[in-house]
């Protein structure tokens, strides 16, 4: 369970109505019929997460999420405008080559309305113990090339990415995208147990 909040400013807007010929004026009326500046809404989710070892070796996770299973509505205006629900389902396997080397190939697809979002690569890891280097490549389907680099050290993993532009706006983009940087620590309630950091 969530919760949804957006507010607007309208004092801040623009509307066409409001063009006096020359300068947008904010004294005129815009003719908008909105009822509320601000839009509270509970929100309900649900996922699911399964993971299992083959071997020591090879372990794999495969999960899924439903959200705004309720579609919560999100309008400013009196209409019914609700959020769609949306459907994720992704997995993952990490395979250890060696004491030093690992490989973790991985997919997530993604649909809300009659949009859709598919990603899927690999990442690698160098280093033994609490000590790794990760770099990977991922594609999102007709969107992006997606290269990955980060550390991992005592349990926290520190990732930098990049988007890189190749949908049928990269002539506009001139193939930039944008950076992401994420950081990740991973523990254990329990301390007889070791924290879950493969996945």
């Amino acid at each position: 369970v969530g919760f949804l909040n957006r507010s607007v400013n309208f004092a801040g807007l623009t509307f066409d109505k409001q063009w006096n010929g020359t300068i947008f004026d904010p004294s005129i009326s815009s003719n908008e019929p909105f009822v509320r500046n601000s839009v509270f809404a509970v929100n309900f989710n649900f996922g699911m997460l399964i993971s299992y070892a083959f071997s020591r070796k090879i372990k794999a996770m495969l999960g899924s999420s439903l959200n705004h299973i309720n579609q919560p509505k999100v309008s400013f205006y009196e209409s019914d405008n609700r959020l769609d629900q949306k459907f994720i389902f992704h997995g993952k396997v990490l395979v250890e080559i060696n004491e030093s080397v690992s490989i973790s190939p991985g997919f997530m697809y993604s649909m809300q309305g009659i949009n859709y979002e598919a990603l899927f690569g690999s990442n690698i890891s160098f280093g033994e113990n609490d000590l790794k280097i990760n770099c990977g490549l991922w594609y999102r389907f007709e969107r992006d090339i997606i290269p990955v680099i980060g550390i991992f050290y005592h349990n926290y993993n520190l990732s930098l990415s990049y988007d890189i532009n190749i949908s049928k706006l990269h002539k506009a983009s001139n193939y930039s995208g944008g950076y992401e940087i994420s950081l990740i620590k991973s523990f254990s309630i329990n301390k007889k147990y070791l924290p879950c950091r493969d996945f």
